[in-house]
């Protein structure tokens, strides 16, 4: 008798968001031409505004690109470079959580690990029937 491992699915961000966030590496660029020209900026707050939207991008490259969500039968796998890898069984989920300001979900396990991941990823459908499926009820808030 063999042993399978299981299916991870991976829930990724869509083509459109991934192409937008590797194409505004330009943006930081034109902000910084458009605000310092051919001269010495003439205000010291026009200094900082090619660094804001250039933070701004490496945020939303960050997440899209280097943040990575899986589930499988036996749970949910976060990848982060901050975080590392995060497993969390469907066991050990005590609470799924909507947060409104940054339109996804946490899910917390019971001794305090939690997944943050937002709702525009791909595949969401299929995660929330799982979601379903896999956690008790009062872990969905119902």
């Amino acid at each position: 008798m063999t042993y399978a491992a299981p299916q991870l699915t991976q829930l990724r961000y869509p083509l459109w968001l991934r192409t937008a966030s590797a194409a505004f590496i330009a943006l930081p660029i034109a902000t910084a031409w458009f605000v310092w020209g051919q001269q010495v900026p003439a205000e010291e707050w026009h200094n900082i505004v090619p660094y804001i939207v250039l933070g701004a991008w490496l945020a939303l490259t960050y997440q899209v690109f280097l943040v990575e969500v899986y589930y499988d039968e036996r749970g949910i796998t976060y990848v982060s470079p901050m975080a590392g890898v995060v497993r969390l069984n469907w066991s050990e989920i005590v609470a799924l959580y909507y947060v409104k300001g940054f339109d996804g979900c946490v899910i917390e396990a019971d001794d305090g690990r939690r997944i943050w991941f937002q709702l525009w990823r791909t595949g969401m459908a299929e995660f929330a029937d799982t979601i379903h499926t896999r956690l008790p009820r009062h872990a969905r808030g119902g």
